[in-house]
C-alpha cells in the first residue's frame, strides 16, 4: 500500500505469515551520552532501526543485534543476578550459559539459587579478598556479558546503576530484562551457524495463511507487557512530569521560559570514580542518577564528562582510544580543560580528597569561562582547605552538603531551574585585580590542598 498498490491487486486477502522470523532492533547511541542509564524506560529515543531475519528467531535475533552494533560473546565469564520474581527461571538460564561453555559469576543471591540446582557458579561477594569488584571486572572487560535484572523501584535502580555504567564503558552486552535475556542466548546458539538470505527471495515464499500460535518464538511465550507493567509505565511518565516542580515553593515554576526549556546545555561532571572506594562510588552512582533523573527539566544535558565508570587501570587506555594521542599528563590536562572550557555548568561531586579536582576548579575559576558551579559534597568528606570555602565573590557556585544522596534533590532541581545557562548564561565577573594576582591563581589553590 505504501507504493501505491492496494492488498488486493497484490493478491493479498489473508493474513501473511512468512516462513521466516524477523526482528526490529532499536538504536541507541549509548555510547555517545556518557553517564546515560541503559536500563529501559519511557524516555528513551532511537537514532534508528534494524532488522534481522532468520529462519529460528535465534538466527533473526543475532543478526539484529549485529545490524544495531552489539558484538555478542562467544565465550568468557557472564556476570548474572535477577530479581526475586526472575528466579524461577534463572537456574535454566544459568545451565543454558554453562552448555555454551561460559562459567558464572554471580550475585550472592542468585548464586544460592543456582547452586542449587547442581550448577558450579562464584559469588561476587567472595571476590573482595585478593580479587577485584565485579565494577572493576567489567572494567578490565574480565566479563562478557552481564544480565542483571532489578526491581522497578528507585533505589534498586540507583543502586545498580554503577554496574550498568561499567558495563556501557566496556561496551560488554547488558540484559535489563529477563526476556531480553532468553533472547540473547537464543541469539548466542547461532553466532557462527546464521545465513545470508536474498530479500527478494524470501518474498517469493510467502502466501496468505490462516493465524498460527507464535508462542514458540522464544521460551516464554509471545512478548505481551502484564497490565501491571503497562500501569508502571503510566506512572513513570507522571513521576518525570511532576519532577520539574519537586522541592520548589508553591506556585514557583521551575522552567521561567520555553527558549530555556528548549536549550541544550554542555555539563562538565567532575567525579572521583578512580580515586574512591566502593561505598565512594555507590554515592557517586547514585548522584549521577539524581542529576540524569532531571535531564530535561529544563535543560537537556550533553554530558561532557563525568558519566562513564572507569578504573584506575583502564582510564588512560580509554583516553588513548577516544583521542588517538598517547596518555601524558600534558595531553591529559590539556583534553580536560578544552572540555571544561566548553561547559555551560559544572558540577563537582566531592567524596574524598582530590587534587585533580582543585586544579580543575582554579582553572575554571581564574582562567577559565567561570560558569556556574554545583559543588556537592558528602558530610563525610567535608572541604576542609580554606582556599574552597566561600567562593562565592569570585563566581556563581553553589554548594549543597550531604548525609544522604536523596537529600539532594531539591537543591540539584533548583540549582538548574533558577538559572539562564547555555549560550544566553554570563558569567559572574571577579573583583578587579584578582585574576592577576599571581597569589591567588590556581597554584596556590592546589597548593593549599593539604591543609
Amino acid at each position: 500500500c505504501m507504493v501505491g498498490q492496494s492488498l488486493d491487486s497484490q493478491g493479498i486477502g489473508q493474513e501473511v505469515v512468512p516462513p521466516y522470523y524477523s526482528v526490529k532492533e532499536a538504536v541507541f547511541p549509548f555510547n555517545k551520552f556518557p553517564g546515560v542509564d541503559t536500563i529501559l524506560g519511557p524516555e528513551m529515543k532511537s537514532t534508528g532501526e534494524v532488522m534481522g531475519v532468520g529462519k529460528t528467531f535465534g538466527e533473526a535475533f543475532v543478526k539484529s543485534q549485529l545490524g544495531a552494533g552489539v558484538k555478542l560473546p562467544k565465550s568468557g565469564k557472564v556476570f548474572l543476578s535477577v530479581k526475586n520474581s526472575d528466579k524461577p527461571y534463572v537456574a535454566q538460564m544459568a545451565k543454558d550459559l554453562v552448555d555454551l561453555g561460559f562459567s558464572l559469576v554471580v550475585s550472592k543471591a542468585t548464586a544460592k539459587v543456582i547452586s542449587n540446582a547442581g550448577i558450579d557458579v562464584v559469588a561476587a561477594e567472595e571476590l573482595v579478598n585478593g580479587f577485584p569488584c565485579i565494577v572493576n571486572m567489567i572494567a578490565r572487560k574480565e566479563i562478557t556479558l552481564v544480565i542483571m535484572t532489578v526491581d522497578e523501584k528507585r533505589a534498586s535502580i540507583t543502586d545498580s546503576r554503577g554496574i550498568r555504567l561499567a558495563a556501557l564503558a566496556a561496551r560488554a552486552p547488558f540484559c535489563t530484562t529477563l526476556r531480553g535475556a532468553q533472547a540473547t542466548i537464543a541469539a548466542i546458539r547461532h553466532m557462527d551457524t546464521y545465513d545470508l538470505y536474498s530479500l527478494r527471495d524470501l518474498y517469493k515464499t510467502m502466501s496468505p495463511v490462516e493465524k498460527h500460535d507464535v508462542s514458540a518464538l522464544i521460551p516464554g511465550g509471545r512478548f505481551t507487557p502484564e497490565e501491571k507493567d503497562v500501569s508502571h509505565l503510566a506512572k513513570d511518565v507522571a513521576a518525570q512530569m511532576k519532577l520539574v516542580t519537586r522541592g520548589m515553593p508553591e506556585g514557583e515554576s521551575a522552567v521561567s521560559t520555553p527558549d530555556v526549556a528548549a536549550s541544550r546545555i554542555n555539563l562538565f561532571i567532575r567525579q572521583p570514580f578512580t580515586e574512591s572506594g566502593q561505598q565512594e562510588q555507590d554515592i557517586i552512582a547514585q548522584v549521577l542518577q539524581l542529576i540524569d533523573g532531571i535531564n530535561g527539566f529544563p535543560y537537556n544535558f550533553n554530558y561532557l564528562t563525568g558519566g562513564q565508570a572507569e578504573s584506575a587501570a583502564t582510564f588512560k587506555k580509554s583516553f588513548e582510544l577516544k583521542t588517538s594521542l598517547p596518555f601524558t599528563p600534558q595531553n591529559f590536562r590539556d583534553h580536560r580543560l578544552t572540555l571544561l572550557d566548553q561547559a555551560d555548568a559544572v558540577v563537582n561531586i566531592r567524596v574524598g580528597m582530590s587534587e585533580s579536582s582543585a586544579f580543575e576548579l582554579a582553572y575554571h575559576i581564574f582562567k577559565g569561562r567561570r560558569t556556574p558551579i554545583l559543588f556537592l559534597v558528602w558530610k563525610q568528606a567535608p572541604v576542609k582547605t580554606t582556599l574552597l570555602k566561600e567562593l562565592e565573590n569570585l563566581c556563581d557556585i553553589t554548594y549543597l552538603e550531604f548525609e544522604h544522596v536523596h537529600d539532594l534533590k531539591p537543591g540539584i532541581q533548583a540549582f538548574f531551574s533558577k538559572r539562564v545557562l547555555g549560550s544566553k548564561s554570563v558569567p559572574q565577573i571577579m573583583n578587579a585585580g584578582s585574576a592577576n594576582d599571581a597569589n591567588h591563581g590556581p597554584a596556590a589553590l592546589v597548593g593549599d590542598q593539604e591543609n
